[in-house]
């Protein structure tokens, strides 16, 4: 039986060049040495690792309840990318997650901060971001799920890129020390960084302020999404009110090197993504 393909993007810490993972072989966009690569790993495996989103906690049950997990239909009790239910049939997620494996060959769990325990939803249709390419530029894509999710408890959308950010939450399913996807769901705390600190310290990559966000510890403790938390949500307050601000869609090597986090913007995009919802035949998400 194949092995599923594991897809994660990161720079390398010494030439800062944009990485994809993909089945444990990096295919980077020029030629360098990669600081090391994602593991494929049975449900059993990730039992036994306590995995987590670098620097991150343990979720409470209902601390994140829109949020999603995107496995392969293999392996559905093992992480393969973050997502965010954004109504109560569509969920958002990273374009990049869907380079390697189609529709058909993932699943979408829902409804519990432990992975096995969650319910799964087939896919009835995705709509990746129009422009999307590997330069990640517009990583976002919108999953149609084949049922609504019952009392289902959305997070709305950003409305606008241009809200005085400070301090974000983020959660996933990811990996830790370089080995297996968490089998629970983690979060931590991320401080924003501006475009143009953001910009210098990923001169060497593409970095993209009209549709990116930056967010990340630069001293101390490493806190950071890490692979399995691609498509992952970037969570802000506005008002009072929690809305999803950005996508986990790149950065650096979590446990080496303390560099921002790079993430969709959803605020710089939502005409787009709610056009997207619209294709796939999903219902309006709510925005804020």
């Amino acid at each position: 039986m194949a092995r599923p393909i594991r897809v994660f993007c990161f720079v390398d810490k010494q030439r800062r060049t944009v990485s994809r993972l993909v089945a444990g072989v990096a295919v980077v966009t020029s030629a360098v040495a990669v600081v090391w690569a994602a593991t494929d790993v049975s449900a059993e495996e990730a039992r036994d690792v306590e995995s987590k989103i670098a620097g991150g906690q343990l979720a409470e049950d209902g601390r994140f309840p829109w949020m999603a997990a995107i496995t392969t239909a293999e392996e559905p009790d093992v992480g393969y990318c973050g997502g965010t239910l954004i109504a109560d049939d569509v969920v958002l997620t990273a374009g990049h997650c869907f380079d390697d494996l189609s529709p058909a060959e993932l699943v979408v769990r829902h409804g519990d901060v432990t992975l096995a325990k969650a319910d799964r939803y087939a896919i009835a249709d995705v709509v990746v971001a129009e422009g999307y390419d590997h330069d990640l530029q517009y990583d976002w894509a919108v999953v149609k799920l084949a049922e609504p999710v019952a009392d289902a408890e959305p997070l709305p959308l950003a409305a606008t890129d241009d809200e005085d950010w400070s301090t974000f939450e983020i959660a996933g399913w990811g990996v830790t020390g370089h080995t297996a996807p968490s089998p629970d769901l983690r979060w931590a705390e991320v401080p924003y960084i501006d475009d143009t600190e953001c910009g210098a310290l990923n001169e060497d990559s593409e970095f993209f302020p009209k549709t990116q966000l930056c967010a990340g510890e630069l001293e101390g403790e490493e806190v950071n999404a890490c692979p399995v938390d691609s498509g992952g949500p970037l969570m802000a307050e506005v008002d009072g009110r929690t809305v999803l601000a950005g996508i986990v869609s790149w950065g650096s090597d979590c446990y080496e090197t303390p560099e921002p986090g790079v993430y969709a913007s959803v605020g710089a995009q939502i005409d787009d993504i709610r056009a997207a919802v619209d294709e796939a035949g999903g219902k309006p998400p709510a925005c804020r």
